[in-house]
């Protein structure tokens, strides 16, 4: 939050925004796809190879383009089975022309590639989205709505073919929180990055994003063995750091530090900073390029990104790197304490960062209806420095029938 410009006495500020698109609905709405998960007592192989374990189970067709929106012109099978640990997935791509799989390094050059990826939503659409994405030689991509750095274990292997490429997935149930046995809403890309071409396997003829939930479709009988886990493990993140130096230059120091999270339920959780070091947090590919926007960067230090999809919830239009929350503007904290979570339709986050002789704290709550088309947000933000004190407080409604319609009115008060 930028308080370079505020005088002791706070002015007020009240900013409406009303956006109204229109446009023709089309073809009617479709069905979402739904498909029964053959279990396994015999894992497939994750070996980027198209076996008999892998083409006896009944094969998923990705037969949407959402990109062009029409029909996909090339043929993609997806093969899903699962056991009480993971999820297996193999892809066999079909691509009349040259396969694209130049990055090997997992985690660097999403997007630079033709791609697979797996996107779940273990609690449905009121919980955390999480999706698994791998190139046609097995390099490995993550993301989720939970955290933005979001980085577990899991396994993905590929091999090109003289018709395509296949790629075989292992996803472990325990690192997605909310796992729960049942039914979960799931979606299946393929992304031809020549083309463009973005094939999908659950649709709506009006849908633009690969990865709206509100066209998913759903996997049913996942089993857990007997039961999900009631929620996810605590994680703790330690370091220790030690210098040594003649008393001119500081003599010698010790320094402790650690970044906890205990989850509360299977979607709440708090989390805490004790004398962080971000020293080693890394930092993202970055393509420098003139623009008359203002640069936003996204904020890796863990404190920080473990809620970070919760805060700013708001529609606007025309309106480049503008947040009311832009947390890498605040200093590394001495000590920090949060909560985030999801219940039901409701989502909701808080933050107390305590620095050298300042304070920024942050709260929000959400909520958005089962089918995700209305939805509505208040959020504070606040900082407390030495003569000054800044609070910002938005508000918001929006309307999103996810293809051709968008209303939204956001107030705000500084």
């Amino acid at each position: 939050m930028n308080v370079s410009r505020r005088a002791a006495l706070a002015a007020a500020a009240l900013s409406l925004s009303l956006s109204l698109a229109l446009g023709l609905t089309g073809a009617s709405a479709r069905a979402a796809e739904q498909v029964a998960v053959a279990p396994t007592a015999s894992p497939p192989p994750i070996d980027g190879k198209l076996g008999e374990a892998w083409t006896a189970l009944k094969p998923i067709d990705l037969s949407w383009d959402v990109h062009y929106t029409r029909p996909a012109r090339e043929q993609t099978k997806v093969y899903v089975t699962a056991d009480a640990a993971y999820l297996y997935v193999a892809f066999d791509a079909k691509q009349r022309e040259a396969v694209s799989a130049s990055q090997r390094t997992n985690d660097i050059g999403y997007g630079a590639d033709d791609q697979v990826e797996v996107l779940l939503w273990p609690s449905g659409s009121s919980g955390f989205g999480y999706t698994f994405v791998a190139n046609p030689i097995g390099t490995r991509y993550e993301f989720s709505t939970e955290n933005s750095s979001f980085a577990p274990s899991w396994d993905a292997r590929g091999t090109v073919t003289q018709d395509g490429y296949v790629v075989t997935m292992r996803i472990p149930f325990a690192v997605m929180r909310g796992a729960r046995a049942g039914t979960w809403q799931a979606q299946f890309v393929r992304v031809n990055q020549r083309s463009l071409e973005t094939d999908v396997w659950s649709y709506g003829r009006q849908q633009s994003d690969p990865a709206d939930v509100v066209y998913a479709g759903s996997l049913t009988g996942l089993g857990f063995g007997g039961g999900a886990p009631a929620r996810p493990h605590a994680r703790a993140a330690l370091y220790a750091l030690a210098d040594a130096a003649a008393p001119a230059a500081g003599g010698n120091t010790t320094r402790l530090g650690a970044d906890l999270s205990l989850p509360i339920t299977a979607t709440t959780s708090a989390f805490a900073t004790l004398h962080p070091d971000f020293s080693n947090v890394e930092a993202d590919q970055q393509t420098i390029f003139p623009t008359p926007f203002r640069r936003a960067i996204v904020d890796y230090r863990p404190f920080f990104a473990q809620a970070s999809g919760f805060y700013n919830p708001f529609a606007c239009v025309g309106c480049p790197s503008i947040s009311e929350l832009y947390t890498p503007a605040i200093p590394t904290p001495r000590n920090g304490y949060a909560l985030e979570g999801k219940q039901g339709g409701f989502s909701y986050a808080a933050f107390d960062a305590v620095g050298k002789d300042r304070a920024d704290v942050a709260s929000v709550l959400a909520y958005h209806t089962p089918n995700n088309m209305i939805s509505a947000a208040v959020q504070r933000v606040a900082v407390d420095l030495p003569g000054l004190k800044d609070e910002n407080v938005v508000g918001g409604i929006t309307f999103d029938n996810h293809q051709s319609r968008l209303a939204y009115v956001n107030f705000g008060v500084d």
